[in-house]
């Protein structure tokens, strides 16, 4: 059954930490069908201390979706990639998955930067049911997406006004971070 964003239930969910990888104080968005079976969730900034591989948030995250389904076994993993970028000398890595198991689809994404002794990451989870995962990405995800980062003029905002659009910046509400000052 389709619903409307306006009949979707919101509600915050704990980040779900690790060993190693403790949650921080972040902004979220965390949409969660009535039936539990469709996620959006986004974390547009979250600092850990220390320099933490985006493998490693990215390993948290899938446990995560994993735990909200009850999946215990081995995914069938759909794609994958991985990514290692410099700018300004400021080092980031992507880590991407997109995973089936169990009837579900899940999407999961991560992008890190290090900064000053602290990593800074962007995370990105969309999960449903594989039946009805393409409509979702096109009903559901895709406009929340939109709504997030592109402006009126359709291209994509930034909201510290550093010359980073929010897509690719960690902290889209610092001009300090990344510090394009050089």
């Amino acid at each position: 059954m389709k619903r409307k964003a306006s009949q979707r239930k919101a509600r915050s969910r704990e980040g779900h930490a690790q060993e190693g990888i403790p949650p921080t104080d972040h902004i979220r968005y965390c949409l969660v069908r009535n039936d539990d079976a469709v996620v959006f969730r986004w974390i547009p900034n979250t600092q850990l201390n220390g320099q933490v591989s985006a493998t490693a948030i990215i390993a948290n995250e899938i446990n995560g979706v994993f735990a909200h389904y009850g999946f215990n076994g081995s995914p069938d993993v759909l794609c994958r990639t991985s990514a290692n970028n410099s700018f300004e000398g400021i080092p980031s890595q992507f880590e991407a998955r997109l995973l089936r198991f169990n009837g579900i689809t899940a999407q999961v994404w991560v992008r890190s930067t290090y900064l000053a002794g602290g990593t800074f990451s962007a995370i990105s989870v969309t999960s449903a049911p594989s039946n009805e995962y393409n409509a979702q990405v096109m009903d559901t995800f895709l406009p929340i997406n939109f709504q997030l980062f592109v402006g009126r003029d359709g291209t994509f905002v930034d909201n510290d006004n550093d010359g980073v659009p929010a897509n690719e910046d960690p902290d889209d509400n610092n001009p300090n971070v990344p510090n394009n000052q050089g």
